[in-house]
C-alpha cells in the first residue's frame, strides 16, 4: 500500500522538486535498503522533463527509482555542467556511461550536427544503453561496448549487485558482486581522427589509466574533462588523488570543484576555484586547461550575482 500511495500522491511533489522534497522521498520511497518493497514492480518506460528523452526504469533498483520520482536523472551537477560547458555541434566522450543517462543529456544538447561517443565495459548495462540510443533515435550517439585504459587488454570487473554504477576494474568494496571479463583500450586508439570538446570520465577509481590512455586527446586538443574523485576508490584501483592531481597539473590543467544551490525554485552550477591539493571527497571537478580557464572564470562572474 506505501509503494501505491507513494506512486500517485508523493510522487508529483517530489517531481516538483518542491523545497523538502528529500525528506518525502526518504520516508515513502527509501534507498536501496527498501528494494525488497519495489521487488514485485515491473520496469517503467518514462521520457524525462530535462531533455525529453526515453529511458527504461527498473523499479527495484534505488538509482531507477529516483528518476523516476524525480523525472530526472538525480545527478544533477553533472547535468549542470554539461548544459554550461558542453556546446551545440560538440564531440563528447562519456566514459562510464552506465545505461547512458549522461549521454543522453550531451546528445540533447549537441544536436545532430555534434556527436557523443559513450564508452561502458559491462554488457548487461551496456545492453540497457544500446536500447536508450535507439528508442531515442539518436543517430550521433556511437555506443562502445568498451572500458578505457592506458592500453588494450582484458580485465575483470567488479559488479556490485546493489549499483551497477559503482562496477571497477579495481578491488571491489562489495562482498555481493559480479565479475565480469570486460576489453578495454586506449581511447587515443578508437578516437584517433576525431575531434573532442568534452570528456565525462566515471570510472570508480580508473580514471588515471583512463586518463594515461587518453594523453594524445588531452596535449593535442584539450579538452574540458570532468572526472569524480572518490579517495578510496583510487586506492582500490592502486592510485591516489595526489597521481590524478599530478596528471593533470603535468598536462596544465586547473581544477574546479563542481557542485550545485538552488536560486528560488531553480537549480544553479556551482563552480570553486581549488587551491592546490585542496580536494574534497567524495566529488566531482571539472578540469580546464590553462588556455581555457576563462570560460570557467566567465562562468563564475556571470552567475555570482544570481539570488540563492
Amino acid at each position: 500500500m506505501k509503494k501505491y500511495f507513494a506512486i500517485a500522491f508523493v510522487r508529483p511533489f517530489i517531481r516538483r522538486e518542491i523545497p523538502g522534497w528529500g525528506k518525502l522521498y526518504a520516508a515513502f520511497v527509501g534507498d536501496y535498503v527498501n528494494d525488497d518493497m519495489w521487488a514485485s514492480t515491473t520496469p517503467v518506460i518514462l521520457r524525462d522533463k530535462r531533455y525529453n528523452m526515453i529511458r527504461i526504469l527498473d523499479l527495484r533498483k534505488w538509482s531507477d527509482r529516483i528518476f523516476y520520482f524525480l523525472d530526472r536523472w538525480y545527478d544533477l551537477p553533472t547535468q549542470l555542467v554539461a548544459e554550461a560547458f558542453v556546446k551545440k555541434g560538440n564531440h563528447v566522450l562519456d566514459v562510464g556511461a552506465n545505461y547512458g543517462h549522461f549521454a543522453l543529456s550531451a546528445a540533447s544538447i549537441v544536436g545532430e550536427t555534434g556527436r557523443v561517443d559513450a564508452f561502458e565495459p559491462n554488457p548487461v548495462v551496456y545492453s540497457r544503453l544500446v536500447q536508450h540510443i535507439s528508442l531515442n533515435d539518436l543517430s550521433h550517439v556511437t555506443p562502445h561496448n568498451l572500458g578505457a585504459a592506458d592500453q588494450e587488454m582484458t580485465l575483470e570487473l567488479n559488479v556490485p549487485r546493489v549499483n551497477s554504477g559503482e562496477g571497477t576494474f579495481g578491488k571491489s568494496e562489495y562482498e555481493d558482486k559480479d565479475v565480469i571479463s570486460c576489453q578495454v583500450r586506449r581511447l587515443d586508439d578508437v578516437m584517433r581522427g576525431s575531434r573532442i570538446d568534452f570528456i565525462k570520465i566515471d570510472v570508480e577509481g580508473f580514471e588515471v589509466n583512463a586518463l594515461k590512455g587518453a594523453q594524445e586527446i588531452i596535449e593535442q586538443q584539450r579538452p574540458i574533462i570532468l572526472t569524480e574523485i572518490v579517495n578510496s576508490h583510487l586506492e582500490n584501483a592502486g592510485s591516489s588523488t595526489t597521481e590524478l592531481h599530478q596528471f593533470f597539473r603535468k598536462a596544465d590543467y586547473v581544477p574546479f570543484g563542481v557542485s550545485q544551490r538552488r536560486a528560488g525554485l531553480a537549480h544553479v552550477l556551482s563552480l570553486s576555484r581549488v587551491d592546490d591539493g585542496d580536494f574534497k571527497d567524495p566529488n566531482d571537478y571539472l578540469w580546464f586547461p590553462v588556455s581555457r580557464t576563462n570560460e570557467a572564470e566567465s562562468y563564475l562572474s556571470s552567475h555570482s550575482k544570481i539570488p540563492k
